[in-house]
Parts: structure tokens; C-alpha cells; sequence
């Protein structure tokens, strides 16, 4: 098997080095790393092209929070939040409602109104909630981390995914934002409860157009059609989990894959930056300048993110599900057959910057922790995650190696099997699950009806016409309507341009009136939940009917 030439060696090799020394995009460090990344292909044979481009990225230094009896409590700035080395002084209130999920819309509406001139403490990290915060004229957010540990994880506050563009621009942030750790946040609780007390704070955030680089190495097959296969490699701190394992991974993928005999597909290996301190900002600008290859010749797009952990004993796989879940299943037992799989969707991050271009098959892997031996709420559960703790000491070589196995098993098989697998049922029945949900939790003005009788329509429509074809035709239907349906249940915008990083789950903004009624919701509120269902709604089933023509047309050819 092609797995067993995967070296342990050589991945804890690359881990030790590229987990040395600081990444974050436009730094020298980051170079460093590309130096390294490139020498390793080089040596290897392995063809790669280095991208040189500017980003604009956003770098958090420092920040203060200060008590009125001059306390000092630990806390770090977010990136992309207000830089403000002056400070302000405001009174400190604490949203206690902000993180539960049973609020209606009217009461988000009255409670945001209380935030005028305030320096808000919450719970959470919703960069929807620091814009809401910012136009109702707050003058700061903290925000409480949710589990206990003490490191404070860097994260960033920007909805603006990726460079950009005239009008996006117009929504970076501009109030400062910084976090606190949950024990100094229960602390300041108490303190926001005992009286009407002051802080002070202030943050240093470095915020400007860099240069970065973008390795993309090419496996050349058979085809013009290729998988792309990625990670960032930029970091925060050492960043060995969070992506450094994952670079390592990619690395011997492709000595392997070069090493073997050449594939059905090509595959592009890409080593993103701007991740971190550029919100996807490298995998954004890949899909602006590479859009008409990917949305021509790219059948999957299989990413890395997060792997290595010494916690990790799940197989997780993170799927728009076109593949169906035994194949996922059968692939990981042929490297692990005694591991626990479990299933998830991808929700709005981790360089997920391609559903425009029509890519069929979207997915990731990795092993995470049991959800009964979680102590945080980080992703992947690994409390290091984002913090300076992510080192080296903190992979495990014999989960790195499982993963990086199946991570190649999943490249070799979309690169190479003849006919992708499908599984419409299990695809198409998500959908209708869905919009059926969101239909029974919402107000009756919403009628997802004609929805769900237009993806049930797509169903039969394709899964007919997949039985009456074979070879490479088949592979250019499930291309044809897995790239479009992709685009419709992950997005709410143009293919050509990028979603803000708001989360709403599948189908987003036409789903975004679940647990919206008229009478818990203030009318201009409840007119703005109208408007856009309606404008979602004649998205879905206009593009529904385009691509119910193209597969009549497609049975016909």
C-alpha cells in the first residue's frame, strides 16, 4: 500500500524544525519556513511555485485592562480589532444573555440598546456580535474565554474574510477588543455586579499591507483534472498542532506521491499564509486568481488543519458529504480498524475559501479528542490550541502517522479511482433535513416549501440519470451538481467574491429566521428576516432550476 511508505521519521523531522520558531504571515519566520518547505520538494523532486503577493494582515502586540484601584488584569488583543495605544475609561457592564442560545430577537434588540458608551464583558467570540456591539455604540468588548484554562488563545474579531474589496472594507472593525481568560473573567463579573465601576483599557494591534509567499506544489497526472490539497502554515507562536503537523503531512504526501506512479488526476499541494493574522487571506487570494482553473478542473478539495494531537483518539472526519459516510468509514478502517468515527460539517473557517468554483468534494480529517474527556472549548479540543503552549511536546508521532495515512489515502483515491463515489441520499437528505428544521422553528411567512420540493426534484433528477450513465460521464455529473449544491448550502453570495465570516450553519441567511417570529422579533428587525429570506429564496430556486436544465441538457448530450 502507498500509506506504508509514509516515513514517521521524516514527518516528527519536519514537526521538530518547522515547530522551532514563530510563523506568523509577513514574518521572517514565515519565510524561514518556506525556505525550509521549498528545500524539502527540491530534495525530493517534487516540482514547486512560490506565489509572492501582499495581504493585509493584522497583528495583535499588546494590550491593557486596568482596574479602578489600578489592578491589572492579564488579557490579549484581538487581531484585526481597533488599534488604541491612548486607551479609553468607560464603565464595565456584563452581557449575561449573549451566549445563550434561547434569546429572541426582540430581546437581542433590547439588550444591545443598553450597550451605548459601555465596555462590554461577555462570554463568546461572534464577530457578528462585536459589529452589533459596535453600532450600538459600545466603546469596547471583552471577551471571556469559556474553559478554564489560563493561557489566553489568539484569535481574530474581523467578519471580513480574506483581503478586502471596496465594500467589505467599510465593515472592519472599529472598536478595540480584547480577552480574558475564564478565571479573570468570572473575576471581572463580580466586579461589573458589586457596582457601577470604570476600567480603563488599551490595545496595540499592528495592522498593514505585507508581502507573504504561498508554496504550490504539483504532482503531475494523467489529467488536467487535479484535487487540491492544502493547510496554512503560517502560526501563531510555534504552532506545532496548529498547523505545523499538518505542513509536515503535506510534506511527505507529496514525496510519496512523487515517488509513485503517476496518478489518474494531478495533484497541488498549497502551503496557505494569511491564515492566522489574515483571516484566509492565502486562500482567498488562490481561488481570485485561480478561479476559472479551479472551477474547470478541480474535483476535490481536501484540507488539513489541526492534527497530531496526543488527546486525539477520534477519527473526525469534517465533510460536505457528497462522498457518503461508509466510504469515509472503510478508508480510515484500513488504517485504524478499532477507531471511533464520527461525523461533522464544516462550519464558516479553516480556508475554506473555494465553494464558488464548483468543487464536488470538500473534506478534512482528523483524530480529536472523545467529547467525554474534553476540558475546553477549542477546537479539536486541544486546550493549547492558538497559545504558546503548542509545542512540539505536544504531538503524538503515532496519531501524526494514522493521520497523515488516511490524509493520504483520501488524496490517492480522488487523485486516482476511475469513478468518484457518491452518496445522493445521504447528500441530498442533509439538505431536505434542513430546510425542514428551520421550517417548523420559524415564523409561517416563511415558507421553505417550494425549497424543499426543488432539492428533492434535484435528487430524482440526478440519481436517475447517474444510473443511466457510466465512466468518466458520470463523474462529470456528480462534478456538475455537487459543485453547485456545495455553493448553494455553504454560501449566501456570489461565486465570485467571498461570504463575511459569520456562522448560520447550512443554507445560510435563507436559515438565518430559525426561531424568528413576528411577535419576538421588532418589526424593522423582523422586515430585514423578510427581505432576505425572500432574496435567498429566489436564489435557491432560481439556481435550482439552471441546474435542473443543465442535467436535462446533460442526459441529452
Amino acid at each position: 500500500m502507498m500509506t506504508e511508505r509514509i516515513s514517521a521519521e521524516n514527518l516528527m523531522q519536519h514537526v521538530r524544525y518547522l515547530s522551532g520558531f514563530e510563523k506568523l504571515s509577513g514574518s521572517r519566520g514565515a519565510h524561514q519556513a518556506v525556505e525550509y518547505m521549498t528545500d524539502v520538494l527540491h530534495k525530493n523532486d517534487v516540482p514547486v511555485e512560490i506565489y509572492r503577493f501582499q495581504e493585509y494582515l493584522s497583528n495583535p502586540i499588546s494590550s491593557m485592562l486596568q482596574l479602578q484601584d489600578g489592578q491589572v488584569i492579564r488579557s490579549r488583543p484581538r487581531s484585526f480589532s481597533l488599534n488604541l495605544p491612548r486607551g479609553l475609561k468607560g464603565e464595565l457592564v456584563y452581557d449575561d444573555s449573549h451566549w445563550k442560545k434561547k434569546l429572541t430577537p426582540l430581546e437581542v434588540s433590547k439588550r444591545l440598546a443598553g450597550m451605548k458608551g459601555k465596555i462590554v464583558l461577555s462570554h463568546g467570540f461572534d464577530e457578528r456580535y462585536a459589529k452589533q456591539l459596535e453600532k450600538a455604540g459600545a466603546l469596547a468588548w471583552i471577551q471571556i474565554w469559556d474553559s478554564p484554562e489560563t493561557e489566553i488563545h489568539e484569535d481574530t474579531v474581523s467578519s471580513v474574510w480574506g483581503t478586502p474589496d471596496l465594500d467589505s472594507s467599510l465593515l472592519l472593525l472599529q472598536i478595540p477588543v480584547l480577552c480574558v481568560n475564564l478565571p479573570d473573567g468570572n473575576r471581572l463579573i463580580q466586579y461589573a455586579k458589586e457596582a457601577a465601576h470604570e476600567v480603563f483599557l488599551s490595545t496595540c494591534v499592528e495592522t498593514a499591507v505585507q508581502e507573504v509567499e504561498v508554496p504550490v506544489a504539483l504532482i503531475q497526472g494523467e489529467s488536467e483534472e487535479f484535487v487540491l490539497v492544502s493547510g496554512h502554515y503560517d502560526t501563531w507562536y510555534a504552532g506545532a498542532m496548529d498547523n505545523v503537523t499538518a505542513n509536515a503531512a503535506c510534506l511527505e504526501i507529496a514525496r510519496v506521491l512523487q515517488k509513485g506512479d503517476k496518478p489518474r488526476r494531478t495533484v497541488r499541494i498549497a502551503w496557505w499564509a494569511g491564515h492566522s493574522n489574515g483571516r484566509y487571506a492565502g486562500s482567498a487570494w488562490y481561488y481570485d486568481h485561480f478561479f476559472q482553473d479551479l472551477r474547470k478542473h478541480c474535483l476535490a478539495h481536501i484540507n488539513s488543519d489541526l492534527i497530531g494531537s496526543q488527546l486525539g483518539e477520534v477519527a473526525t472526519v469534517i465533510t460536505t458529504g457528497l462522498e457518503g459516510r461508509n466510504f469515509e468509514k472503510e478508508l480510515i478502517r484500513t488504517v485504524d480498524p478499532q477507531a471511533p468515527v464520527a461525523f461533522k460539517r464544516f462550519g464558516r473557517g479553516a480556508d475554506q475559501s473555494f465553494w464558488g468554483a464548483g468543487i464536488p468534494y470538500n473534506l478534512m480529517t482528523r483524530y480529536e479528542v472523545l467529547p467525554e474527556k474534553r476540558t475546553t472549548t477549542a477546537p479539536g479540543g486541544s486546550p493549547w490550541w492558538h497559545t504558546k503552549e503548542d509545542t512540539f511536546e505536544k504531538v503524538s508521532p503515532e496519531v501524526l502517522l494514522k493521520e497523515t495515512k488516511i490524509f493520504l489515502e483520501n488524496v490517492a483515491l480522488f487523485a486516482g479511482q476511475e469513478i468518484l463515489p457518491v452518496d445522493f441520499s445521504g447528500y441530498f437528505g442533509q439538505m431536505i433535513e434542513r430546510l425542514q428544521s428551520v421550517q417548523e422553528q420559524s415564523d409561517d411567512c416563511f415558507d421553505f416549501s417550494p425549497c424543499i420540493e426543488a432539492v428533492k426534484k434535484i435528487q430524482e433528477k440526478t440519481t436517475a440519470l447517474y444510473r443511466q450513465l457510466s465512466g468518466e460521464a458520470r463523474n462529470r455529473l456528480v462534478k456538475l451538481v455537487g459543485g453547485t449544491m456545495n455553493w448553494l448550502m455553504q454560501t449566501y453570495g456570489s461565486p465570485y467574491g467571498q461570504d463575511l465570516a459569520y456562522a448560520y450553519g447550512m443554507f445560510p441567511h435563507l436559515t438565518a429566521v430559525a426561531g424568528s417570529y413576528r411577535k419576538n422579533t421588532d418589526p424593522a428587525g423582523f422586515l430585514f428576516l423578510q427581505t432576505e429570506f425572500q432574496r435567498q429564496k429566489n436564489r435557491l430556486l432560481t439556481e435550482l432550476e439552471l441546474l435542473e436544465e443543465k442535467i436535462g441538457w446533460f442526459g441529452q448530450a
